[in-house]
């Protein structure tokens, strides 16, 4: 599995577009990808597109952040993309200086997933107004 930059596009929105309730961020994240602040990566392998993953970084007090602010792809035999995509930005973290890797999730199994590779769910309330 390897990660390519990409431009934002109808292949990158499309792949976005599986994630549930991305309708109210999507614009947002295109005009991110757009400026430089948030980096598009197509996921790949031997050649074919199987998803897309949107990471940035985070100036927190504590130093620097790497957040995945989107992914999704599809699941083919053989290859993890949550375990491919956790070393991809764990790698790509320590390369910026990052101190934390961040991510949100409604997926209880995507959270017992990460909690494997060494992750903790930390916090994040949310409601309707």
């Amino acid at each position: 599995m390897t990660f390519e930059p990409a431009a934002w596009g109808p292949a990158v929105e499309g792949w976005l577009h599986q994630i549930s309730d991305i309708d109210r961020h999507i614009e947002v994240i295109r005009e991110r990808v757009d400026s430089g602040e948030y980096q598009a990566l197509s996921i790949l392998i031997d050649g074919r597109n199987v998803g897309v993953m949107i990471w940035s970084i985070e100036n927190e007090p504590c130093g620097s952040v790497i957040v995945v602010n989107a992914l999704a792809g599809m699941t083919l035999p053989g290859h993890d993309l949550t375990a491919a995509a956790l070393a991809f930005i764990k790698t790509t973290g320590r390369a910026v200086g990052a101190v934390a890797l961040r991510f949100w999730t409604q997926r209880r199994g995507l959270v017992r997933k990460c909690e494997r590779h060494g992750m903790r769910a930390q916090y994040v309330m949310e409601g309707a107004l």
